[in-house]
């Protein structure tokens, strides 16, 4: 995730003094971006570390809100963030105030597009409120990113665990309803059958992990 966010400010940004990180959840990852002195200034807005907020580097500046950095920032980081919000459009709307013309929203979350939630619905053993209160569409989520006034550069889903997910949930539960394909997919083929569909879904962009980068329409 580093590596990714580094890559972008190199190839897009000129420079990127300021990263706003929307209710941060990971400290070693601003920690590491810190120790890359790719910016003059890391924001951490509501952070949800709660007790561990002492693991964030001391430099960072956390706050409520950032209204004197309104039109500034370079790079609007939410990471885990989306699914987790009663109003998803919160955060688009705090995304287009801080970020700057031409810079970049980077946003990873869980898509009820995805493979998982497509297969199992209502039985996914990661549906629950308080880490999956809002599931957007791949649609959704690109309709929102493109009214909220960004382009988007890059749409991927990366993830890795759909298949082995789905495959455990079946073998746990006699319950849960999968088409005659799935049982057999899940019943009688192997690990390769297991990693290709897992390939497949991540080339389609069909899991139910998705991370996008997004730049700010100039004005």
């Amino acid at each position: 995730r580093v590596n990714w966010i580094l890559e972008l400010v190199d190839g897009l940004l000129a420079d990127a003094p300021v990263l706003l990180d929307i209710e941060t959840k990971y400290p070693h990852l601003l920690r590491q971006l810190l120790s890359e002195n790719a910016f003059d200034s890391i924001l951490a807005l509501r952070p949800q570390l709660f007790e561990q907020l002492d693991l964030l580097p001391d430099s960072m500046i956390i706050k409520g809100n950032f209204d004197d950095y309104s039109g500034t920032v370079s790079i609007v980081t939410a990471f885990e963030t989306l699914e987790r919000m009663f109003d998803p459009g919160k955060l688009f709307a705090l995304a287009n105030k801080y970020c700057q013309p031409g810079g970049l929203l980077l946003i990873t979350t869980a898509t009820c597009s995805g493979f998982e939630y497509q297969a199992l619905g209502k039985e996914a053993p990661n549906i629950n409120p308080i880490n999956r209160m809002n599931l957007l569409s791949m649609e959704a989520l690109k309709n929102r990113i493109q009214t909220a006034g960004f382009d988007i550069i890059e749409l991927s889903t990366p993830g890795r665990l759909d298949v082995e997910i789905v495959r455990q949930a079946i073998k746990k539960s006699k319950q849960i309803h999968i088409g005659p394909f799935w049982k057999y997919v899940f019943g009688f083929r192997d690990e390769e059958t297991w990693q290709n569909l897992q390939n497949f879904l991540q080339t389609n962009r069909l899991s139910s992990h998705v991370r996008i980068a997004a730049q700010k329409k100039g004005d």
